[in-house]
């Protein structure tokens, strides 16, 4: 799995909460992934424009915006990235989900290595067949 997904590019991490992000990061990294890091939604947008990622690890609720901000970006530039959001509140989340499938997997907060595999599982199982 580790030859970054299928689509090529690294994955980028977004998130405004220092810790969570640099976290992350590292865990994928540990993993075998190249990863590039956002610590809000203006400047996931701007790396969103320049690059092709395997994936966006976002967090749900950020002081710029939000996780479901980005998914519109992507999908107004024509971007098929596929997106996991990350919240402290999984709950609110859930009807979201349903209705983007862009969305691979959601994850609560704080995301440990077990959290992680699971959504680079389901990142790698592609969008749920309805």
């Amino acid at each position: 799995m580790s030859e970054q997904m299928t689509t090529g590019g690294p994955f980028l991490v977004v998130d405004d909460d220092t810790v969570s992000r640099l976290v992350l990061a590292s865990t994928l990294r540990k993993l075998g992934f190249e990863v590039a890091v956002a610590e809000d939604v203006a400047s996931a947008r701007t790396m969103l424009d320049a690059e092709e990622y395997a994936a966006v690890f976002t967090d749900y609720e950020m002081p710029d915006g939000t996780g479901l901000d980005l998914i519109a970006h992507a999908d107004a530039s024509g971007s098929a990235v596929p997106f996991v959001l990350i919240t402290g509140v999984v709950e609110h989340v859930d009807s979201v989900r349903a209705q983007h499938a862009r969305i691979r997997a959601v994850a609560r907060k704080p995301m440990g290595t077990r959290q992680v595999q699971e959504c680079l599982a389901q990142l790698e199982a592609g969008p749920a067949s309805t």
